[in-house]
Formats: structure tokens, C-alpha cells, sequence
């Protein structure tokens, strides 16, 4: 084996291990089921920070406002958690002091899937999951792209290597 094929196989090995992570990175960004999230009871005013998130895409970078919501979750204490990049939380900051806040969040994601306060929502479950759950999909599928081609021609180099073996000794 000369150093070309050496160099091949790390290059293969190295796509089956870049799409391994994104098939983990998507599965880790579908959104929890409603049952699994935790439910966060705050009163007004809540601690709300505005940042500019910059991401790097094929067209330059975006730049996409997004919220930092000081929260006390129970059980850790107090994390800052945000909507699914791309929502927003509206009039979060300009509730009555001293009404009454229900997040419902995953923790482990450091993310608000929905936001309710008396007869109002103002983040949707329905629109916070299916922001997270397109991220996601996406993300398996490329990792599954990634993951087969890497794995196949690692098959097919191993397949060809047994074959030039038993070729040699005949």
C-alpha cells in the first residue's frame, strides 16, 4: 500500500467520521416531544437580552436578530435560553409587571419552544418545533450523505484489497 492509498483512506475515513457527527449533531436539534419539555413559571419583568447572531453561508453572512431570556429552571437555577434562531418572542419585555410567564423549554438544548401569559402566546410550540425540526433534518440528511459515500468506499476499497490479494496468491 503506497502512501496515495493511505491518503485516500483517511480522507474516507474522515467523511464517514464528518457525517457521523452531523447524523448526532441532527438528532440532537429535533425538537422534544411536547411532553418531554419543562414547564418554567416567571413572573413580569423577565430578563431579556437582543443579540445579532452572524452566520457564514454560500451567499456571505446573514446576520439574524435573536433573544437571551434570563430564566430559573428547576433544579439548576438560573440559564439563558432562546427561541429557535429566526423567531421571536414578541412583547416579551413589555408585559405588566408582576403577570404571570409560562415557558415551556428544553433545557439540554437551551431552547424556548413556547411562551404564554393569560389568554395570550407569543411563541407557538407548532412554530418553534418546526423551525428546529427543518434544522435538524437537514443536518441527518447530509450526515447520512456523507456517512454512506465515506462508508461505501471504504467497503470498496477493502472488497478491492481482498480481491488483489487472493489474485496475487493464484
Amino acid at each position: 500500500m503506497d502512501f496515495k492509498d493511505v491518503l485516500w483512506r483517511v480522507m474516507l475515513a474522515g467523511l464517514l467520521a464528518g457525517g457521523l457527527i452531523m447524523l448526532f449533531v441532527g438528532w440532537r436539534m429535533l425538537p422534544p416531544s411536547r411532553m418531554r419539555l419543562v414547564a418554567v413559571e416567571q413572573t413580569a419583568p423577565v430578563s431579556v437580552r437582543r443579540e445579532i447572531v452572524t452566520a457564514q453561508q454560500r451567499r456571505g453572512h446573514t446576520h439574524t436578530p435573536t433573544q437571551r431570556v434570563g430564566l430559573n429552571l428547576p433544579g439548576t437555577g438560573p440559564a439563558t435560553l432562546s427561541p429557535p434562531l429566526g423567531l421571536w418572542i414578541e412583547d416579551l419585555d413589555a408585559l405588566p409587571r408582576g403577570q404571570r410567564i409560562r415557558f415551556l423549554v428544553s433545557p439540554s438544548q437551551s431552547t424556548i419552544y413556547e411562551v404564554t401569559t393569560g389568554d395570550r402566546t407569543l411563541l407557538r410550540y407548532a412554530a418553534a418545533a418546526d423551525r428546529q425540526d427543518a434544522g435538524g433534518r437537514a443536518r441527518l440528511l447530509v450526515g447520512l450523505v456523507l456517512a454512506a459515500i465515506g462508508a461505501g468506499n471504504l467497503a470498496y476499497l477493502r472488497w478491492k484489497a481482498r480481491q488483489d490479494a487472493e489474485g496475487s496468491l493464484v
